[in-house]
């Protein structure tokens, strides 16, 4: 059972290895959609104003109610 934990363990050391060295680096960051309070991936919001959005219609929804 030992050797089955050790090996188990030395596989997803090598898994954890490999993407490492993928050279992909993902930011794990999330923001705060300013219109709607849903939180977004830190790469894949829509930044006006200096705030964060979770798209370009709540941007702008955001920009018109506030300007």
């Amino acid at each position: 059972i030992g050797l089955f934990f050790a090996i188990r363990q030395a596989n997803r050391l090598r898994a954890a290895q490999q993407d490492n060295e993928s050279g992909e680096t993902r930011s794990l960051e999330s923001v705060r959609c300013e219109q709607c309070g849903v939180f977004v991936p830190e790469d894949r919001a829509v930044r006006r104003d200096d705030r964060d959005f979770c798209s370009w219609e709540h941007a702008e929804e955001w920009h018109q109610a506030h300007h």
